[in-house]
């Protein structure tokens, strides 16, 4: 049997790790792109295509399923009739999180906002801040083929704002999501994560940053260090703290090690409360 990984975008083929096992087992197999491996007909096995043994490997993006292996003698499993996305199919490279871009608008003045820029907000306001994220052409941040989406995460001063939340350009929350490990604690800081979308491409995902300073207690012509929002990508995983191990999603694996792309994408800003 071979594993068929083509690109999504219609490039060339894309090399990449493939686990597999038998339907019943606990053990994977990692299988390369294109490399070979013996199987008998009528065997139902399990599969992860961008999937290593190792979850913490960067991989291209793939999808899992389950394939009964036919009376064939070089059957093949293609990423191309399993990992679809709308009239799109196959695997699809990953983005790096300095292959990404992020920008912010003041909507005081409808400026572009600089990384580490100062902005005034009321005290008692709420505001809403225009954000978009955007990807690199025929790369994904975060894997599209899972359910789990990726994690943004907002790191604020707790006694400068009552909360921050994402939601989208019609003003529906973004559901809650865990905070990731790799996420740095800080004294006296705020730390909600959101389930947001998968960034596919070069697409623009837009949505708003809410900065909420309506709670009682707030200083007013205060500055209370950088607040930041940090956006981690999402992969599957194999979870060997059970019995067999399963395949899960999320933005960390079971023993809360990061396994996106190299790192989480970070856009840093200073909220002062006047």
């Amino acid at each position: 049997m071979t594993f068929d990984t083509p690109d999504l975008y219609g490039g060339a083929a894309v090399t990449t790790l493939n686990i597999y096992r038998e339907e019943g087992l606990s053990t994977w197999t990692e299988v390369a792109g294109a490399s070979t491996f013996s199987m008998s007909a009528g065997k139902e096995i399990e599969f992860v295509f961008g999937q290593g043994s190792d979850d913490d490997m960067d991989q291209p993006f793939g999808c899992k399923g389950t394939y009964v292996v036919p009376c064939d003698p070089a059957p093949t499993l293609s990423a191309v009739d399993y990992c679809k996305d709308g009239t799109a199919s196959g695997v699809v490279d990953d983005a790096t999180e300095d292959q990404l871009t992020v920008t912010m608008i003041d909507p005081e003045d409808g400026n572009a906002i600089e990384a580490g820029s100062e902005v005034d907000i009321d005290n008692g306001d709420v505001m809403s801040l225009k954000t978009t994220w955007q990807g690199l052409y025929e790369t994904d941040y975060g894997n599209r083929f899972t359910p789990c989406g990726n994690t943004l995460v907002y790191h604020y001063h707790n006694l400068a704002y009552t909360k921050m939340k994402a939601t989208d350009l019609n003003g529906v929350d973004y559901p809650t999501a865990p905070v990731p490990s790799a996420q740095t604690a800080a004294a006296d800081h705020v730390d909600r994560g959101f389930k947001v979308p998968v960034l596919k491409s070069n697409t623009l995902w837009e949505f708003y940053t809410v900065a909420d300073c309506s709670g009682s207690g707030i200083e007013a012509n205060q500055t209370y260090g950088n607040s930041t929002l940090t956006l981690y990508d999402n992969n599957w995983y194999i979870d060997n703290d059970v019995t067999p191990s399963v395949i899960k999603c999320g933005a960390e694996d079971e023993d809360n090690t990061d396994i996106g792309s190299d790192g989480a994408d970070e856009f840093t800003m200073l909220l002062a409360v006047d």
